[in-house]
C-alpha cells in the first residue's frame, strides 16, 4: 500500500474532519509552496529573501493544487465507485470510508454492504 506524497496524506487526513475544505486546501497550498521554498533556501543556507519571485511562483502553484484538491478528490470516489459497482463492492462515501455524519457507522454497528463481516467477527470473537 503506497500512501503517496505526505501533502496528500495530510489534506486526507483533515478532508476527513473539514466537509467543505476549499478555503483550507487553498491555504494550505499555499503556505506549503511557500514553505517549501523557505526550507530550500534554509538548506542551501542562503538568505531566505533571495529570488523573491520563487516564493510568489510556489505559492501560486500550491494554490492551485490546493484548489484543485477537493475535485480530484470526489472523481477519485467517482472512480473508485465505478470499479466497486463492476465488481460488485459497497460504494464509498469518502475516501478510507470513513463517514462523520453516520453515528451508527463510526461506532461500527452498521455494515453497508449488506453482509455480516465474519472476519471482523473472528477477531472479535474467536471461539
Amino acid at each position: 500500500y503506497f500512501a503517496g506524497p505526505p501533502l496528500l496524506v495530510l489534506l486526507k487526513t483533515f478532508s476527513i474532519y473539514i466537509e467543505n475544505m476549499g478555503v483550507f486546501s487553498v491555504a494550505f497550498g499555499t503556505a506549503l509552496g511557500i514553505g517549501v521554498k523557505a526550507y530550500s533556501n534554509c538548506l542551501r543556507k542562503v538568505a531566505l529573501r533571495r529570488e523573491p519571485w520563487e516564493y510568489l511562483v510556489l505559492g501560486g502553484l500550491g494554490m492551485y493544487a490546493g484548489s484543485k484538491y477537493p475535485a480530484w478528490q470526489e472523481d477519485m470516489v467517482k472512480k473508485i465507485n465505478v470499479l466497486h459497482a463492476e465488481r460488485g463492492l459497497p460504494p464509498l462515501d469518502s475516501v478510507g470510508q470513513i463517514s462523520i455524519t453516520d453515528p451508527a457507522r463510526r461506532k461500527g454497528e452498521v455494515d453497508r454492504s449488506g453482509v455480516a463481516n465474519h472476519a471482523v467477527d473472528m477477531l472479535h470473537h474467536p471461539d
